[in-house]
């Protein structure tokens, strides 16, 4: 049966301001497409078998995006962790509850279609391991279930993944902590690798649909290898450009490791091995030069805005306005 969302103000193009504004209109909806967005009463007159939602009253507009989120559904300070710097918080993050994902992909599909986001995109974290393929397929099936619209990205780090140059960081460790730490730094990358892009591919094949995406999502540019990312790039065109999310220069930290390891920016050195261009987008994107602005620009590549995210961390803000000016740290 058609669906027939009323109300009063229908918002269709919120770029055409008060030309994008309806009057007592409607949404027509056949199966899953909007076949017509018009006058009230000449769609009810059109489609008087159509199912009716709305009383005349409601504000309707297209669902909202979330971008960017972890799938985690319930906050680290709503898991006993308090917002810190991220290198801090990362520690801290260790000792945070896992839930199943049955759960936490519930609670959020529920929480953002409660507040108007009908599509979400899920990147993982850190998923590796031997419950990954499970963990996932759980997560995407839970999600479909709901209703909600999904793009779902497995990510990993395959280096550093306890500190920004770990092999550096144990030489500055006495005996008893470098033995405890050393695991965490001499990981097998290779293996990492391997295991991420057969994860990658059995999801893709068994769920990417025209209404559920799956993405590649190297977890930070800073902390995979170079080939990880090169084979990113390589899978991403074999597949007829599957989108590219990751982390970068999310803070302070990660811009001057950066210049240390590579001897530019990191959104230069992505851009060196072809990374940059208009299927890749940067979570956060903070602490960019006046060149990376513009490099981004003119290969129209996007990046995901956190405003609480970077407030809570104390990250700074991401400069989004003009190709002119720096990003800059907040003062509160």
């Amino acid at each position: 049966m058609d669906l027939l969302v009323r109300g009063q103000y229908v918002l269709t193009d919120a770029l055409e301001r008060d030309a994008g504004v309806l009057t007592d209109a409607a949404v027509l909806v056949s199966g899953s497409r909007i076949t017509a967005v018009g006058d009230w009463r000449a769609l009810r007159r059109a489609n008087p078998k159509a199912r009716v939602v709305g009383n005349g009253k409601q504000l309707l507009m297209p669902g909202l995006v979330d971008a960017h989120s972890h799938g985690r559904a319930l906050s680290p300070i709503q898991k006993g962790v308090l917002n810190d710097y991220l290198e801090n918080n990362l520690l801290d993050w260790t000792f945070m509850p896992v839930f199943e994902p049955e759960l936490t992909a519930a609670l959020g599909a529920w929480r953002h279609l409660r507040s108007g986001c009908t599509t979400i995109h899920h990147m993982g974290f850190d998923t590796d391991g031997p419950q990954a393929r499970r963990r996932c397929e759980t997560a995407i099936r839970t999600y479909l279930d709901a209703g909600i619209r999904l793009a779902f990205a497995p990510g990993v780090r395959n280096v550093d993944k306890l500190v920004l140059d770990g092999v550096g960081f144990l030489d500055t460790l006495p005996r008893e902590l470098r033995t405890f730490a050393e695991p965490l730094v001499h990981l097998d990358s290779k293996r990492i690798e391997e295991e991420y892009f057969a994860l990658f591919d059995h999801l893709h094949r068994r769920f990417a649909s025209e209404d559920t995406r799956v993405l590649l999502s190297p977890s930070w540019a800073q902390a995979v290898t170079e080939s990880f990312l090169l084979r990113a790039k390589q899978t991403a065109d074999r597949l007829g450009k599957v989108p590219i999310h990751m982390h970068c220069v999310q803070t302070p930290i990660q811009r001057a490791f950066s210049f240390r390891k590579y001897g530019k920016s990191a959104i230069a050195w992505l851009d060196d091995l072809g990374l940059v261009d208009e299927n890749l987008t940067l979570g956060h994107a903070i602490w960019v030069t006046e060149e990376d602005i513009e490099r981004l620009a003119t290969r129209r590549a996007s990046i995901t805005s956190h405003p609480s995210c970077n407030l809570g961390m104390r990250n700074g803000l991401a400069c989004a306005c003009c190709t002119s000016c720096t990003a800059s740290p907040t003062t509160t």
